[in-house]
């Protein structure tokens, strides 16, 4: 393994151990074992017909969820080693672009020293996107701009339509909106290193439901590209994943050219909330998500930029 690989296998994650499943795992059958035993008893028929349906259901659920993370996490630790090579920077529109490659290890998490930019965890409508990269971030976080929605307890830029929805609280409000301004600041000063990285650049855009796509969105988001390709040396390709409702037929077909591709991928059900476990994690989730990775490494073996050999699981 090289030093990527070697870097990725010294990690830890704190969160899931066999330690602190077991104690989650103890608290979920306590409450099992008080509610039979305890706060009332079970005797019927009924009583031990509902307990064994409730061992099968507890069984599969535990089985199927952690075969999905496991399923993850190989795919992870495959791809952030054969897709070193890139840069890849996410321009919105909203979380989608970076949450999905990094779940999926197309691009390295903050864990492995990968900086947050302007566009990764803000709500950016195209034309804003287009403007604030022309304008150099101009009226990004200036005060006039800004105002604070109580009910969405958020921050937003009136002028520009954008919503700093990560960035939960009134603490973001004081001062004339001074950690709001503070967060962003840096991230934006940030962004010009992102993207004039040696490595071949790999812009993301992930395109909501609740933005309607149309030719002129796509063509801000084609401007974006090629001011990003004007400024470089390097090979600098975008790739913009539209999401929308099963029953909608797509506004904008699949195409592809001068190093930019639009594709389009119908969520799994009506309902469908990507960044809620139950739904990422089912069948039809991961299934969802899988399809848009692929189309992305579709998109960089079609601009020459394929990935480096994979390394085995052992």
């Amino acid at each position: 393994m090289d030093e990527v690989a070697a870097l990725v296998d010294k990690q830890r994650n704190p969160y899931l151990t066999v330690e602190r499943m077991s104690e989650q795992f103890d608290k979920a059958l306590r409450v099992a074992a008080l509610a039979s035993v305890h706060e009332d008893f079970s005797m019927s028929s009924a009583d031990l017909d509902e307990l064994r349906r409730a061992r099968e259901t507890a069984l599969e659920r535990t089985t199927h969820t952690f075969d999905m993370l496991i399923r993850m996490t190989e795919t992870r630790r495959r791809n952030l080693v054969a897709y070193q090579h890139l840069n890849l920077v996410s321009l919105g529109l909203d979380c989608m672009a970076r949450t999905f490659p990094t779940r999926w290890g197309m691009k390295p998490p903050a864990k492995l020293g990968e900086p947050s930019g302007p566009f990764d965890l803000a709500i950016h409508p195209p034309h804003a996107v287009d403007g604030l990269v022309a304008s150099d971030f101009a009226d990004y976080v200036t005060p006039d701009d800004l105002e604070f929605v109580p009910s969405l307890n958020y921050c937003v830029n009136r002028r520009r339509n954008i919503s700093f929805n990560h960035e939960v609280g009134e603490e973001y409000r004081a001062d004339n909106f001074r950690k709001l301004r503070d967060t962003y600041e840096a991230r934006v000063a940030r962004f010009p290193m992102m993207v004039s990285h040696p490595r071949p650049l790999v812009l993301v855009a992930g395109y909501p439901p609740f933005f309607g796509a149309n030719r002129p969105a796509v063509e801000a988001l084609q401007s974006v590209h090629r001011r990003i390709a004007e400024g470089r040396k390097g090979a600098t390709m975008m790739f913009c994943f539209r999401v929308h409702a099963p029953s909608a037929h797509p506004e904008i077909p699949d195409f592809s050219n001068d190093q930019f591709s639009w594709a389009n991928f119908p969520m799994p059900s009506d309902d469908y909330v990507w960044h809620v476990p139950n739904f990422f994690l089912s069948d039809a989730g991961v299934r969802f998500e899988e399809r848009i990775i692929e189309s992305l490494q579709h998109a960089i073996e079609r601009e020459g930029l394929s990935a480096s050999p994979l390394p085995s699981n052992g």
